[in-house]
């Protein structure tokens, strides 16, 4: 099931681990309402603190970008070696 998150809307989300690691780092935010919950192996806590993570989509290039830039790069390096002046 896809899913769309919109701007200003506020969510409720579960992460679980399915993989052997049960051990989740997570920062302090801020921003909410100042507390969050755990389940750990099926303990529940509540932690007076925002927890927080960031969903980044823009840290690494598209391969077709990184693709043209190094093919741009490639051209460049052709084109300066016939260009070049011989040594007289």
């Amino acid at each position: 099931m896809d899913f769309t998150a919109t701007a200003g809307t506020k969510y409720w989300i579960s992460i679980v681990p399915d993989v052997a690691a049960t051990q989740w780092v997570w920062e302090s935010g801020t921003g909410g309402d100042g507390e969050s919950y755990q389940d750990f192996e099926g303990t529940l806590s509540q932690n007076l603190v925002d927890e927080a993570f960031t969903l980044d989509s823009g840290s690494a290039p598209e391969p077709v970008t990184t693709a043209l830039v190094g093919g741009g790069l490639v051209l460049l390096v052709l084109a300066r070696r016939r260009f070049k002046s011989p040594v007289a």
